[in-house]
């Protein structure tokens, strides 16, 4: 678990750094809310096409738009 939060610390790192207009931390639901807090998004990869199902999270500063994908 040290080691995977290494790697989000890494992105809050070049956040900081770099000061991006966006950006998002993508993860299954599991563990990492626990660090980070409830997530600014929540999605199933099959609304968006594809036909994979696991409850995903989203962490960051991003605009969601919604658009018909058929």
């Amino acid at each position: 678990m040290i080691e995977a939060l290494s790697m989000v610390d890494a992105v809050f790192r070049m956040v900081h750094v770099y000061k991006p207009v966006f950006w998002a931390i993508e993860n299954p639901t599991g563990k990492l809310v626990r660090y980070l807090g409830k997530a600014n998004h929540y999605f199933n990869p099959n609304q968006y096409g594809d036909p994979y199902t696991k409850k995903t999270c989203l962490w960051g500063v991003f605009k969601i738009t919604y658009r018909d994908w058929e």
